[in-house]
């Protein structure tokens, strides 16, 4: 979808606004979130730390976490398709 909203114009994509709104939808619900932790209670096994928010590749195990490059190209498409609607 990234690479679309770059090449085509802006006003191909004015049909299918659902179906950005859809993508959208689910970049939202699947941000995940992971913690670095700089300490963990030993007792409640609870770690506290950074956090981190991202985006994983939906064809690698679910518990990898975010990841760099993942969170790029969503981030990379979500500026595009802000880019797009606002040229509509």
């Amino acid at each position: 979808v990234g690479s679309l909203l770059q090449y085509l114009p802006a006003e191909d994509f004015r049909p299918h606004l659902a179906s950005l709104s859809k993508t959208l939808t689910w970049i939202e619900s699947h941000q995940l979130s992971d913690v670095i932790p700089d300490y963990c209670d030993p007792i409640s096994s609870q770690c506290y730390g950074k956090p981190l928010r991202g985006w994983a590749s939906p064809h690698l195990t679910p518990d990898m976490g975010p990841q760099a490059w993942s969170t790029a190209q969503t981030l990379t498409c979500i500026s595009r398709m802000r880019k797009n609607i606002r040229e509509l």
